[in-house]
Parts: structure tokens; C-alpha cells; sequence
């Protein structure tokens, strides 16, 4: 049994258990589709930066 211990001031809520963390699961495809999507949009926005520049 948990011992009591003398406290200055007492606990005004109780302890929650352990929650689970939240994974978010991506498949391979997903995966890649995104990276592949960011990286033509960094290619375009890019390109775009460039031509205004000149």
C-alpha cells in the first residue's frame, strides 16, 4: 500500500493514468506522394522566385 506522506499543501486533483500517444501511421505511398508533392512545389515556387528576380 502507498504511504501517505505529510504534505504542506494537500493535492487538489487526482493523477490520470497513462495515456496512449497519438501515432499517426502513414503507408509508403502516402508517404512518398507527399514528399513528392512538396517537392515539385518547391521546384515551382522556385522557379517562380527566379524568374522574378531576373
Amino acid at each position: 500500500m502507498i504511504q501517505q506522506r505529510n504534505r504542506k499543501f494537500p493535492r487538489v486533483y487526482s493523477k490520470k493514468a497513462v495515456e496512449e500517444e497519438r501515432v499517426f501511421n502513414l503507408s509508403l505511398p502516402v508517404a512518398a506522394g507527399i514528399a513528392a508533392f512538396t517537392f515539385t512545389g518547391g521546384v515551382l515556387l522556385g522557379y517562380m522566385l527566379r524568374k522574378s528576380l531576373d
